[in-house]
């Protein structure tokens, strides 16, 4: 998933992890309704950010980056370097926080695949091609933190020693469980880190009940800053 009001940088092959919290939120509203021991698939699984917390034994999740370990979360079958469109296998469930450009065709791909899809998505994504394929939406209150900005305006000294002449420019993205670059390694300046989000963010839930013109619309229960802040340290 890429943050947005953030210009045109991205982290290397979106890479960025969902907050522990915002899975906590939908696994728990969604438990009554999801029955138990169910083949669930994460395509974009990451490091396991959401595996790790699902409800059940039968996870299998895949990457398109070629990892050479699973992710850190037990799972049953494990695909690296497999794109979503490459999973071929119905699901009872699939889950991701997809990149935002790619999940048009990751529903198209998965809604014929899986009883339940279950997307982590800005909540303005447009459903327009979805409205005889309405979903319900979970808004969640907080903004999830998914990448951190760093930059440099200082003055100071280049790598090689010689000074930096007006404001230094250096700049990055990084996922949040990056540690801070504490010195700029270009003019060896303080290094700003900001991890406020531009967008409001939603799960997107198609239930088994296909063909449906209207969907649910909720807000989550409010997470507490103590275990959004511990989610983040990791």
């Amino acid at each position: 998933m890429s943050a947005t009001g953030r210009g045109g940088e991205r982290v290397d092959s979106d890479y960025y992890p969902t907050p522990a919290w915002c899975t906590r939120r939908i696994l728990d509203a969604l438990s009554p309704e999801i029955p138990d021991n169910l083949r669930w698939l994460e395509p974009c699984a990451g490091d396991g950010a959401i595996t790790r917390l699902l409800p059940t034994p039968w996870v299998y999740a895949g990457d398109i980056r070629d990892l050479n370990k699973p992710p850190l979360c037990t799972v049953t079958g494990w695909k690296p370097g497999r794109s979503f469109d490459q999973w071929e296998e119905r699901f009872d469930v699939v889950i991701t926080n997809p990149p935002f450009s790619l999940a048009p065709e990751l529903i198209a791909h998965f809604l014929p695949r899986c009883d339940w899809l279950i997307l982590l998505l800005r909540s303005s994504f447009k459903l327009s091609k979805w409205r005889d394929n309405m979903p319900d939406e979970y808004r969640l209150p907080q903004r999830p933190e998914f990448v951190a900005s760093e930059s440099c305006k200082s003055g100071g000294y280049r790598a090689d020693g010689s000074p930096q002449i007006g404001p230094c420019d250096w700049s990055r993205k990084v996922p949040m469980s990056e540690p801070a670059m504490r010195k700029c390694p270009q003019c060896g300046g303080k290094v700003q880190r900001s991890t406020t989000d531009a967008s409001e963010y939603s799960w997107f839930v198609w239930t088994p009940e296909r063909g449906r013109r209207f969907g649910r619309t909720r807000v989550l229960p409010d997470t507490p800053l103590a275990e959004r802040v511990a989610d983040r340290a990791g």
